[in-house]
């Protein structure tokens, strides 16, 4: 309903109404001079002027209607979602669509570097800021910040990815799983110090050049697929006279949830030439390892090493060979199955040790062979 507010002095209203009104009252009647439009009531619900941006009140005991208008979103509006748009009630009571930059519609190509924004109350396309993720052929890309998404090189010290069906060998990749990955073993070696984690796949001599030869601190961890198979390494090739799957060659070296087959030729799948720190020995973990004449060899050089959690089958030579003068190995939580021996050591050593291990029944010279 149309109102008119009541315009008149302090005195005049005192004078005709004879009602104590002060001149900051803002509530808006219905009434023109001395009242003759005000619209009688007993109660608020007796006062609705139709109007849902207006407050709607009962003043008593005089007994008339207010309705004084109210700001902020239309409370009986439909609005709608993603439209840049909102209907709000202005100052004068009236319901009215202004321009809301905020409510920008949901990205319907969510993945890539440019996503819905609203400006000035229209939809237009924005950028997503340098550094977001975004998809890059299947795969985890990052976008630019001026709406392309591609690969980005990861520092020698991040965590590296190789893909043998999806990855690129090229420096500007390797910083992500998928398209972003590398592509072989060998390609991340020379480029990543640190921990390289590898797709489910086959890696084999059409790639890799073998024996695979872990330097530094490197770890290679092996990813499963959504049916639980994980990634093998299959193939050997000579490191210094004895042929190889994966050589621990540097100061502390992993290789973690793996299927390593040393293809049926090797001397050794799991070949550790070094010494390993104390705090942070050689490791191979959760692995699965076969297809040699022995499964994991501890050379005379090396020293402190740790297998935990993996099997060691088929093995012709031994599954596990401590050639080391009182080294320090550690066989925790292993299965072995169907090897011909499945522990040598060098000397009785007591530093040669473990526990939870499935099947070792042939063990010799290690003092602790009833033990495992």
């Amino acid at each position: 309903m149309n109102t008119r507010k009541l315009l008149f002095s302090c005195s005049l209203m005192a004078f005709a109404l004879s009602l104590p009104l002060g001149c900051g009252d803002d509530e808006t009647g219905t009434g023109g001079a001395g009242g003759e439009d005000r619209i009688p009531c007993e109660r608020t619900s007796d006062c609705n002027d139709g109007n849902s941006c207006t407050f709607d009140n009962c003043i008593l005991p005089e007994g008339y209607c207010t309705f004084r208008p109210v700001s902020g979103p239309d409370p009986e509006a439909e609005q709608t979602d993603g439209d840049c748009k909102e209907i709000r009630c202005n100052k004068d009571g009236e319901s009215v669509v202004e321009n809301d930059d905020r409510d920008a519609p949901d990205d319907p190509d969510g993945g890539d570097c440019i996503e819905p924004v609203c400006v000035d109350g229209a939809v237009v396309d924005g950028n997503l800021d340098a550094e977001a993720g975004c998809d890059f052929n299947g795969g985890r890309g990052v976008c630019d910040g001026m709406g392309v998404c591609s690969c980005q090189a990861p520092n020698v010290q991040s965590d590296h990815y190789v893909d043998p069906v999806n990855g690129t060998d090229d420096p500007a990749f390797g910083g992500a799983s998928g398209a972003c990955a590398y592509r072989t073993i060998g390609y991340a070696l020379s480029q990543a110090e640190g921990r390289i984690e590898l797709a489910f796949g086959t890696y084999d001599t059409t790639q890799e050049t073998f024996p695979i030869v872990l330097q530094g601190e490197r770890r290679l961890e092996c990813n499963r697929d959504d049916m639980d198979n994980r990634a093998t390494i299959v193939g050997n090739g000579d490191y210094m006279g004895v042929s190889a799957t994966i050589v621990a060659a540097g100061a502390s070296n992993d290789v973690r949830n793996c299927d390593l087959d040393g293809g049926g030729a090797a001397d050794v799948v799991f070949y550790v030439a070094t010494l390993g720190q104390g705090n942070n020995p050689h490791e191979l973990r959760d692995c699965d390892v076969h297809g040699g004449v022995d499964g994991v060899v501890v050379d005379s050089m090396a020293d402190e090493v740790r297998v935990r959690d993996s099997t060691l089958r088929g093995f012709t030579g031994r599954a596990v060979g401590v050639d080391r003068l009182d080294a320090n190995v550690n066989l925790d939580g292993n299965t072995f199955q169907n090897n011909t021996v499945d522990l040598v050591c060098a000397d009785a050593s007591q530093n040669v040790d473990g526990q939870g291990n499935q099947g070792l029944g042939t063990c010799q010279v290690c003092q602790e062979c009833g033990n495992f």
